[in-house]
């Protein structure tokens, strides 16, 4: 349950990130909020692997962030994944997590899509 709440507060403050359009910490929000998961889910595996992705992840982070049109989606995201795992609903949880990363992969793909037309 502490889990939980620290999760809805972080996700709160994201939210509070995006409105105010405070790059820095819409970047630091997003990051506590994944790490969180991560952590929360108990897999050393997992932990390993996003620890070693760390460096490239945030790279892309701040790119997506700062080209973003800072839309309410990324905010609807983390509560959705939110209230999926507070409703102990593992199923509705895993979708939205891949919707997200779908979504983001989408908008970083054309971003890298956008910036390498520009460098030719």
């Amino acid at each position: 349950e502490d889990e939980i709440k620290e999760l809805k507060l972080i996700a709160l403050q994201f939210k509070n990130a995006m409105e105010e359009n405070d790059v820095d910490n819409i970047i630091k929000r997003d990051m506590e909020f994944h790490d969180k998961i991560f952590k929360a889910a108990r897999n050393e595996k997992l932990l390993q692997m996003t620890n070693s992705l760390r460096e490239q992840v945030h790279r892309f982070r701040v790119m997506y962030v700062n080209k973003s049109d800072k839309s309410e989606s990324l905010p609807k995201d983390h509560f959705d994944i939110v209230e999926a795992i507070s409703d102990r609903n593992n199923d509705m949880a895993e979708e939205f997590a891949k919707r997200h990363i779908e979504k983001a992969e989408k908008h970083l793909m054309k971003m890298l899509k956008n910036s390498s037309g520009n460098l030719e």
